[in-house]
């Protein structure tokens, strides 16, 4: 779930460069807040580089079989957590499992519904 939430955060901090007028930030831009925001909620450092190593772990991963990244520093997962809005990876996580739930369960629906005709 790493690989989720990694992705989540990079996302996210791509919108909020986007919306400051940066219209293509670079890993390195966006690895730059989210350390930034680590840095300052937590008061936990973590370099750019490894949010960077971390992110581009979760474009090399095979995503078929959903190889997982693992961020072995605990407030490194609160922060990215924090940055996305949730108090704790709990939360995240349980959020993120009924989401994809739910779209499993409407490309089941409509897979039957295809096949109905």
């Amino acid at each position: 779930m790493h690989r989720e939430l990694i992705t989540r955060a990079f996302e996210k901090a791509n919108m909020e460069a986007k919306r400051s007028g940066i219209n293509r930030p670079s890993n390195n831009r966006l690895a730059k807040i989210l350390s930034d925001f680590i840095s300052n909620e937590l008061k936990t450092p973590i370099g750019e580089r490894r949010l960077r190593d971390y992110y581009n772990a979760t474009m090399l991963t095979n995503t078929s079989n959903y190889d997982d990244i693992n961020i072995r520093q605990l407030n490194v997962v609160i922060g990215l957590c924090n940055y996305l809005g949730y108090e704790e990876y709990e939360s995240f996580m349980l959020e993120t499992n009924l989401k994809k739930k739910k779209t499993d369960q409407k490309k089941l629906n409509l897979s039957l519904h295809y096949n109905l005709e």
